[in-house]
């Protein structure tokens, strides 16, 4: 008995910490070759999962958005569905993107609209629990990855 509530206590308090998602998306030329990184941190710091992905040519603004779906889908695949019930601070550098995910600005861009409602639909399905924060290049971990990711190709 004793070692089921230990267990138990464990899995509530990783679902019940904050997860940092770091998203990067950027394209050379802009539009031009362009790549997207995701990096997934527990609240110790610790890495949870790395990702990066080439996506052909494509704006820096499609890029960025594309990092956010990608961020929703492959931390999704690693937690399945207790997504729902963890913490989520998503950072990203695009203002743009963090505006109209946030519903502060409309989308009025065609080219965005099939990002924002993939975005918006797996935010509600899956992250109600989460905050967007948007964060100078720098301070972005996601955004080195991306780097070296365009630089090797």
């Amino acid at each position: 008995m004793p070692q089921t509530h230990q267990t138990c206590f464990l899995w509530y308090s990783t679902i019940m910490e904050t997860i940092t998602i770091h998203t990067a998306g950027k394209s050379r030329g802009n539009p031009g070759p362009a790549g997207v990184a995701v990096l997934v941190l527990d609240s110790t710091g610790a890495v949870l999962l790395e990702h990066t992905a080439l996506i052909g040519n494509a704006e820096d603004n499609f890029a960025a958005y594309q990092a956010v779906v990608e961020a929703f889908e492959v931390v999704q695949e690693k937690f399945k569905t207790e997504t729902a019930d963890m913490k989520f601070a998503l950072q990203l550098t695009n203002e743009f993107v963090k505006k109209q995910i946030n519903g502060e600005e409309p989308v009025t861009d065609a080219r965005s609209v099939s990002h924002f409602i993939h975005t918006h639909n797996l935010r509600v399905q899956h992250y109600p629990n989460l905050t967007l924060t948007q964060v100078k290049p720098e301070a972005n971990q996601a955004m080195q990855l991306v780097e070296e990711l365009l630089d090797g190709q």
